[in-house]
């Protein structure tokens, strides 16, 4: 699957307009010239293990809805896996397209599985460079290798060639850091 597409969002928006779930709140995504609705559907606490998440994914998809957001760890992954099943089955039923969906995830935040990987690779001498150890259960790192692995496996969940919208997640934690350590001029 492919990205978003002007063409295909503006088709989905044009579908729908004073109808559905989204009805005619649709906006221009900044500068891309992707629509998207107004109405996002945010997958913070949604997993593969809950049938209404599924069920609510589908249902905003097919009232219109085009903007999904989610990240590598919300529910441990497992928000990301979701959305990656409901668009290919959507899709593959005809009833979604993927260049009409904009899908926005979130890497640079450790918890969970990433952290356990990053915990790992610290053991094993080879830590992805530029870790932040905010707490014992929380770290954050941006490093561009660490963001490359993450964007992988993201994308992997997702079912994903690649993503809209990729944002960095909770970057404050790193500019504390930086701040904290006397290196915010660099």
């Amino acid at each position: 699957m492919n990205g978003a597409t002007r063409e295909a969002t503006r088709a989905l928006a044009d579908r729908f307009r004073g109808r559905g779930l989204a009805g005619s709140s649709y906006r221009i995504l900044g500068k891309t010239g992707l629509i998207v609705s107004a109405l996002g559907f945010g997958a913070y606490r949604v997993d593969g293990r809950t049938p209404e998440h599924r069920e609510a994914l589908r249902m905003a998809l097919g009232g219109g809805c085009n903007l999904i957001d989610t990240s590598t760890n919300y529910t441990d992954g497992a928000s990301e896996s979701l959305i990656g099943e409901v668009l290919e089955t959507m899709a593959g039923a005809g009833d979604a397209r993927r260049e009409e969906m904009v899908i926005v995830s979130k890497i640079g935040y450790v918890q969970g599985r990433n952290m356990d990987l990053a915990r790992e690779r610290e053991e094993m001498g080879n830590p992805f460079p530029g870790m932040v150890k905010i707490s014992d259960g929380c770290w954050h790192c941006v490093h561009p290798r660490f963001l490359e692995d993450q964007l992988g496996r993201s994308l992997s969940r997702l079912r994903l060639e690649l993503l809209d919208v990729c944002l960095l997640h909770n970057p404050e934690y790193f500019l504390e850091d930086l701040h904290r350590s006397g290196g915010a001029d660099d």
